[in-house]
């Protein structure tokens, strides 16, 4: 959008450099026009800004409005196309909040979104028929996690979905927290109630005994001989690595992928398995890319297990996150004198 804005709109640049437009506004324009020629792109730029007193008093929506009339009045075909685009981009995205909450987007084409409100609205109105004491927002969203989920509660959620904690947070009143898979660190009180609910409800709550080694505090490890890795080993690995194991990134886990591949000697095993996002498994393999499982630690990285070398020679260790139960890795040990 940048480079269209100074290669072929000037008028719109213009605008933005007086303070006509503001950056976002000079996007929109610029998003707008994709769908034309370079030349016609020129025109509609000529037309919207090339008199700064066109934009006087436009918000967002009248200048999104003002240039997607030029460019349908230029391209009686774009207005289609631009919708065709859009519809390919529907999607959902989680993002974590503050207080164990999390926050779910869906991009949908209109008529979707409206029979998505619709029957969030029907589901308000029928529970205020009956009385219920819970907020119109509450019982949208609940409605919203049952029809997903198919649960009848929208709080019976089975506990499969990896929460991590000591036996002593547990069983007792421990409070160190608890790691939730795909979220992150939560109070001990707040699993214990987690589990309390499902254990409740018809969904239930599984536990799984994951044991630590004494001395390093790792996870036990687990082997495979086959290529991919086994449903159960997969989930330990999830498990361990919580979220992709690529330096910086904190995104949910796709893949699992080996560290060293199996056509280089790679083996199907829980030390050469990390959990990856989408984007970081391509990227890996992508050439310039290695990565190597170090035996050890590493006075940079005390505790680091997998060792990402970029196409720059720049070297980055991963080591897995702590998890309830573990001590956090110490000092590195230096040499006397």
């Amino acid at each position: 959008m940048s480079n269209r804005l100074v290669r072929e709109m000037p008028h719109t640049l213009d605008a933005l450099a007086a303070g006509h437009l503001n950056e976002e506004r000079a996007i929109v324009v610029a998003e707008a026009v994709e769908v034309l020629r370079p030349v016609d792109r020129s025109a509609v730029d000529r037309e919207l800004c090339g008199d700064p007193r066109r934009c006087e008093g436009l918000g967002g929506r009248g200048v999104q409005d003002a240039v997607r009339a030029r460019v349908d009045a230029i391209d009686d075909g774009a207005a289609l196309a631009r919708v065709r685009k859009a519809e390919s981009e529907r999607r959902v995205t989680i993002r974590r909040l503050p207080d164990s909450m999390a926050k779910v987007t869906a991009i949908l084409p209109v008529t979707q979104a409206a029979a998505v409100g619709g029957a969030l609205q029907r589901a308000v109105g029928q529970a205020r028929a009956m009385g219920d004491e819970r907020t119109a927002g509450q019982v949208a969203a609940d409605t919203l996690v049952e029809l997903v989920t198919g649960q009848d509660r929208a709080d019976a959620v089975p506990l499969r979905v990896g929460l991590v904690m000591t036996d002593s947070s547990l069983l007792s009143a421990g409070r160190e927290p608890a790691r939730l898979q795909g979220y992150g660190t939560i109070p001990a009180g707040q699993a214990r109630a987690m589990i309390a609910g499902a254990s409740d409800s018809l969904a239930g709550a599984w536990l799984r005994r994951l044991y630590l080694e004494p001395t390093t505090g790792e996870l036990v490890a687990m082997e495979a001989k086959s290529r991919r890795f086994p449903r159960a080993l997969a989930e330990f690995i999830a498990i361990r690595d919580q979220a992709c194991r690529t330096p910086y990134c904190d995104t949910s886990i796709k893949h699992i992928d080996h560290v060293v591949q199996v056509a280089h000697g790679g083996e199907t095993s829980v030390e050469n398995g990390q959990g990856l996002c989408e984007r970081c498994n391509y990227t890996k393999d992508s050439p310039g890319w290695e990565q190597a499982v170090v035996a050890g630690d590493t006075p940079d990285a005390p505790g680091a297990d997998i060792v990402t070398i970029t196409p720059t020679g720049h070297e980055y260790f991963s080591p897995p996150p702590r998890l309830p139960g573990q001590k956090p890795p110490g000092p590195p040990e230096r040499q006397a004198g």
